[in-house]
């Protein structure tokens, strides 16, 4: 069986990754050991870029926020969907624009939420209680949040029930019938402004 790519080849018994030998890198570096072709990661953002050439392609920082592949990311025009203060803090020292980063996720804190105010970038809200909660830091920073509200819209994607975020019981999101009363409470808040939505 035959498993080579042009980025993966097998010779006289060795890996290559990008025509490097993973052999002689794990001599070098040690093991366990990472490794990533630059020139596949630039080819695959291409791919996205040509497929869809109207759409702002984000990368999850969450698969694999090594500051160097966010850096070529940032360098091609990635945006970056950031899940933690540190993705954040990373996101933004790779060079990512501050319009271009999505804070993500439903566990972020009150230090967090305030450094995406600081920060500038835009909020993912998953809650209603993280919805006044961010209210409560932009006012406090005198400054406004733009947001997007993650909708729940119970519906079964037929997978593992580990990855299927968009059912009635997932933690992720604000259930579907409840987003146009948040969108109208939203409007009315100091410091927030709705910009957008959000659904997995």
């Amino acid at each position: 069986m035959n498993f080579e790519r042009p980025h993966l080849q097998i010779r006289k018994g060795h890996l290559y990754i990008g025509k490097v030998d993973t052999v002689e890198l794990a001599a070098r570096y040690g093991t366990p050991l990472y490794v990533t072709d630059e020139q596949r990661l630039r080819e695959n953002f291409r791919a996205f870029q040509t497929a869809f050439p109207e759409a702002e392609i984000f990368y999850a920082a969450k698969a694999n926020s090594n500051l160097t592949i966010l850096k070529i990311l940032a360098s091609m025009g990635a945006g970056m969907d950031v899940f933690s203060g540190g993705e954040l803090y990373l996101a933004m020292l790779a060079g990512v624009p501050r319009k271009k980063i999505l804070f993500n996720g439903n566990s972020k804190s009150e230090e967090e939420l305030r450094m995406a105010v600081q920060s500038g970038v835009r909020v993912s809200v998953d809650s209603l209680d993280e919805l006044k909660l961010l209210s409560k830091v932009a006012v406090e920073e005198k400054d406004e949040a733009e947001i997007a509200f993650r909708v729940n819209p119970d519906v079964s994607p037929e997978t593992h029930a580990k990855i299927a975020t968009g059912l009635k019981q997932s933690k992720f999101g604000i259930p579907y019938d409840e987003v146009i009363p948040a969108y109208r409470a939203a409007v009315q808040m100091k410091g927030i402004k709705v910009i957008g939505i959000h659904c997995h």
